[in-house]
Order: structure tokens, then sequence, then C-alpha cells
């Protein structure tokens, strides 16, 4: 520990060491033999399956954080540079069924960009969660837009970084666009590195994205989407009423 930190009376550990582990299941079983003893953020993960037990054994610890994930659409790319087919796909997702499936009930549904727990008492929902109809309506309209019959929309691909939680949740929203619109849709997952690089190039069509605020202000995770040519807005996408 650093003698000149200005509480190092109230240091009680002289050195912490770090594992590198990259499974999660072995990290998980290291820390049920005690071999380690934390688990979770922000250091090595677990899977989301492993949430019920941990919680029953009283091992699980949960605190809120203002982030938001979502799937980013390459608007450079077709046919997701029409914002009736992008709209369409995200009124398709049944985020209430991840949630609850996939993540125990522990993140809650994003129904806009700002986290709940960010706004507080002045949050309030952009969109219906999993409005089936209009998704339908809306990839009607914008399938005549582009002047593509249906049976030729291209297979949709969304890319994301290898986990089995996200892995889970690609496989829920591949069957719930396929169900929903009809449309045929893969999933590609690759390593973090691999990954990011893709994104920065604006080498996808579909991608998973997620942001955790550094600041407790909106324009945090607002400011992404300011810019087309901001590192980490790899949309391709700008509004000039959005950057004023």
């Amino acid at each position: 520990k650093n003698p000149h930190y200005w509480d190092a009376d109230n240091v009680h550990l002289d050195e912490v060491h770090f594992y590198i582990i990259r499974d999660e299941a072995t990290s998980l079983l290291m820390f049920k033999k005690g071999e380690i003893d934390w688990l979770g953020s922000a250091f090595s993960g677990f899977g989301m399956d492993a949430i019920p037990d941990l919680k029953k054994k009283g091992m699980l610890s949960i605190i809120p954080v203002a982030g938001t994930n979502w799937l980013e659409f390459n608007i450079e790319k077709f046919p997701y540079n029409n914002s009736h087919i992008r709209k369409a796909l995200g009124l398709a997702i049944d985020r209430k069924a991840i949630v609850e499936n996939i993540f125990h009930n522990e993140y809650e549904v994003a129904l806009s960009h700002i986290p709940k727990i960010q706004k507080q008492g002045e949050w309030h929902p952009f969109f219906k969660d999993n409005d089936k109809e209009e998704a339908k309506r809306l990839f009607a309209q914008g399938l005549e837009e582009l002047k593509v019959a249906k049976e030729d929309f291209p297979v949709v691909t969304i890319l994301y970084n290898n986990s089995d939680m996200w892995y889970k949740m690609m496989q829920a929203i591949q069957q719930q666009w396929s169900e929903v619109l009809g449309i045929n849709v893969q999933i590609q997952g690759i390593d973090w590195g691999t990954y990011i690089g893709r994104l920065w190039k604006k080498d996808f069509e579909v991608a998973r994205f997620g942001w955790r605020v550094q600041y407790n202000d909106p324009a945090n995770l607002l400011e992404v989407y300011k810019y087309k040519d901001f590192l980490n807005n790899h949309t391709g996408w700008e509004n000039s009423e959005f950057i004023t």
C-alpha cells in the first residue's frame, strides 16, 4: 500500500493480486472455492445464470450504475440508412423478456437513452417496449421507401463482443426480429480487440454497444452521437438540430 496516502492508517491491505481470467466459468469456480476474493465489476465477469445461486447464498452485492446498453446501426450501409427500418427493428425488441429471462430482473428496461437512475423523477419513456404492430407498420413503410420486397430484405448481421451474456441477448433479439418482422438474422461474436476495431472502422451492420456514465450529467451519454466523426460514434449519424 502507499504509505503517503492521506488515510493510510485505515487501509488494511498491504497488497492486491489481480488475475486475468478470460473464462467466466473458471473465474466463478475459483471464487466459490475461495481462490479469489472478489468477482464481478470492475474486474472479472461471471455468467448471469449464476445470479440466483449467488444471491441465495448471500454472496452477491448489487449496486445500481448509470449506463445504457443498446444496438447501433451503421447508417452508411443499406438498408439501415432508412429511419423507418431502424425504428421498426428497435420497436420489435422485447426488452422486458430479455431483462427477466437473461438478466434475472437485475437490469432496467431501457426505453430511453438516458437511464432512470440519472434523471430520477424526471425520467419518462420515449417509446413503447415490444410494440409489434407499430414495428410491422414502420417496417412496411421502410420497405416501400427503399423499393424493396420483404422477401428480398438482406440478412441482418448483429456483431457483438464474445461473452455468454451478450450471446444470450443477441440470440433473443435474433429470434424476436425473425418472429415479428419475418427477416433472417445472424449473430457474430468476436474478441474485444477485433470487435472494437471493426466498430471504429464502421465495418459492421448492427452492433452491440454500451456506455457507463463518467460524470453525473445526461450529456455524457448524449455527446457520443453529437458528431459523426467522434471515435465512439460508430453509426455515421449526425443531426444539426441535435448538435445545437
